[in-house]
């Protein structure tokens, strides 16, 4: 299948609502959908007639409906258009719009969804039914020989450099004998975490209840990334390059969940789609109770530990996590202060955590027990 023939989106809105619209699109072309982009036309070219060439070869008609929206004659002529073609029409609701008759009978009966009055959540786990998988590219993965080569070359920059003495002998590297001692260990742990019928299974458990804890010092964050052997690729004295990083076994649980077998912990799969304060990630935990997100009411943000254990050595897709997340949740608020003032983080561009001041924005992806 060619380029031209693989189907797409053809998505329609008003120029006033670039702002509120164009991070929706972003966000679609993240999540690997393929859109049909206006801007591609080139000067000269007749608009209406690209438009409506786009039109007839696109198999879903995506209509951001506003105010704004309701006044513009050109996003009237694209629902007409579309309409008389018979195409998949999906109207999203960004406010709450009186459409005019002639607008209201055309979408009456088509397949809607009313983001004002649902959390963003909700919102783009819908969006992502019933877009459906054929209009999105293949994921591409790593073959494991270049998986084996990004590992090769990061363990060489690792190597540290020879040096020399004062009567100019050189000093032979240790570290080839060491790396390969510390590869069997790793190995035997890994075959350790995975043994089910082995009891010293590793796993994050009991859970802490920060709010009856004093807040997680730099020495406590320190002894719980060395007690797990968290991969923390950070020069600060709770770092660890070279932690093996947790042994998680995840799958996909429906919902737009993500369990760990290994913990018992049930993720969200995407989060918050812009980064936020520490209060407003609060408020953002809030509303997912309020809604019974995936049915459950004692979502939270997790602990470092919890958020930690995400974090994996290799990088996929850009972060130091497992493919199965939604990418854009590139940093991600932990429920551990440092102080009043400060706040635990987790980087999964960088592989590492840090205390961030409240007021900057980082994004959320809560975390709960699964009910039995």
């Amino acid at each position: 299948m060619t380029e031209q023939t693989k189907p797409y989106i053809f998505i329609s809105y008003s120029s006033r609502d670039k702002r509120k619209v164009v991070p929706e699109i972003k966000r679609l072309q993240r999540d690997r959908f393929r859109i049909w982009n206006f801007l591609g036309i080139i000067a000269g070219q007749n608009w209406t007639q690209e438009t409506a060439l786009a039109l007839d070869k696109a198999d879903v008609f995506l209509v951001f409906i506003s105010k704004n929206a309701a006044k513009s004659e050109q996003v009237r002529k694209e629902i007409i258009y579309a309409v008389s073609r018979k195409k998949r029409i999906i109207a999203i609701h960004i406010e709450e719009t009186q459409l005019p008759p002639d607008l209201a009978l055309q979408l009456g009966d088509l397949q809607a969804i009313l983001k004002y009055k649902i959390t963003d959540d909700y919102y783009y786990l819908s969006l992502r039914r019933i877009l459906g998988s054929e209009l999105r590219e293949p994921e591409r993965l790593r073959t494991p020989e270049k998986v084996k080569k990004s590992i090769d070359s990061k363990d060489r920059q690792r190597l540290p450099k020879s040096r020399t003495r004062n009567n100019g002998t050189r000093l032979l590297r240790a570290t080839p004998i060491l790396g390969g001692l510390t590869g069997i260990a790793l190995a035997l742990f890994f075959l350790r975490a995975n043994d089910s019928g082995n009891n010293d299974v590793r796993s994050i458990t009991p859970l802490r209840d920060r709010a009856e804890l004093p807040h997680l010092s730099k020495s406590g964050a320190r002894q719980e990334i060395k007690k797990y052997s968290f991969f923390c690729y950070c020069g600060e004295t709770w770092g660890n390059p070279q932690g093996a990083g947790f042994p998680n076994m995840f799958k996909d649980y429906g919902n737009g969940l993500i369990y760990d077998q290994k913990t018992g912990l049930l993720w969200q799969k995407l989060g918050s789609y812009k980064a936020v304060t520490y209060t407003n990630a609060k408020d953002y935990v809030a509303r997912l109770n309020s809604d019974s997100f995936a049915g459950q009411t004692d979502w939270r943000m997790p602990t470092l530990a919890e958020a930690m254990s995400l974090v994996e050595r290799e990088k996929t897709r850009g972060l130091h996590i497992d493919g199965r997340f939604d990418k854009l949740q590139s940093s991600l608020w932990t429920i551990d202060q440092l102080n009043k003032d400060w706040v635990w983080t987790v980087d999964l561009q960088k592989g590492q955590c840090k205390p961030t001041r409240i007021f900057d924005k980082d994004y959320v992806r809560v975390v709960a027990r699964l009910k039995k």
